[in-house]
């Protein structure tokens, strides 16, 4: 596990086959996060304005992981912070999340395409039907979206939002078989499970509560405990922990 200065600690992962991949993950906490809050009471223009400058601040810590040689980068969830604004202005989530979610993906994505690297981010978006889902998106070396995952298992607090039905897998030709999970899932033993019966390797999880109740100690033996029970790598982005410059590292492995 290395670190450049300012920039993530790093987590080296074999894969079979004597491979090695570099992940980062970019707990964007401390003053990183508060930076990314997004004021309640300011329009839908103005809340846009505001992502698109937090959207550059992800986009570099994904540069300083690229620069550190990682091969995926992990954001956590509800990363551009939308989540109070739209629950204080619900009338106006559509006007935000859509055009929010397409900057999010392309300037990530262009990002990642240049850095040669896989980028996971999080956050919610509205559906077809106009509804919010929860949504990890995976994008590969090339910037191009591989494929998304609905969170599943909701607190209380998100009881307006539509769960997904499903726990996909994402094959690919060097990280192995890839899975995601969105926080409060994790609590929940079946869905690790279900993701390790469709033959996942390594399972990606943003949060930003960890994966129990009882404090941060307790979340980091929850997440070891997914980890051991599947025999699967657990890769953690944490947006409650971090510090003021910086990116801190979660990685539970077999």
């Amino acid at each position: 596990m290395t670190r450049q200065r300012g920039g993530p600690i790093v987590g080296a992962a074999g894969l079979g086959d004597d491979a090695m991949i570099r992940i980062g993950s970019l707990n964007a906490g401390g003053s990183v996060r508060r930076s990314l809050n997004i004021d309640f009471r300011l329009c839908a223009a103005e809340a846009l304005i505001k992502i698109d400058a937090s959207i550059e601040t992800l986009a570099g810590l994904i540069r300083k992981a690229g620069a550190a040689g990682c091969d995926i980068a992990i954001l956590p969830e509800d990363c551009l912070c939308t989540t109070g604004w739209t629950a204080a202005s619900p009338s106006q989530a559509g006007e935000v999340l859509g055009p929010a979610v397409e900057r999010l993906l392309a300037h990530l994505g262009e990002t990642a395409a240049a850095h040669n690297m896989y980028v996971i981010c999080c956050n919610d978006r509205m559906d077809d039907e106009g509804s919010i889902r929860n949504t990890a998106f995976f994008l590969g070396r090339d910037g191009r979206q591989i494929g998304h995952y609905d969170k599943v298992c909701f607190p209380v607090q998100e009881f307006l939002k539509v769960p997904g039905d499903s726990f996909p897998v994402f094959e690919t030709p060097d990280l192995g078989t890839v899975g995601m999970l969105i926080c409060y899932d994790m609590v929940f033993p079946e869905t690790a499970r279900c993701l390790a019966l469709e033959g996942a390797d390594i399972i990606f999880n943003p949060t930003v509560g960890g994966a129990a109740f009882g404090g941060a100690e307790i979340s980091r033996a929850a997440f070891r405990t997914r980890a051991v029970e599947n025999f699967t790598y657990i890769v953690v982005s944490w947006g409650r922990l971090g510090h003021g410059r910086g990116i801190r590292h979660h990685l539970a492995q077999r």
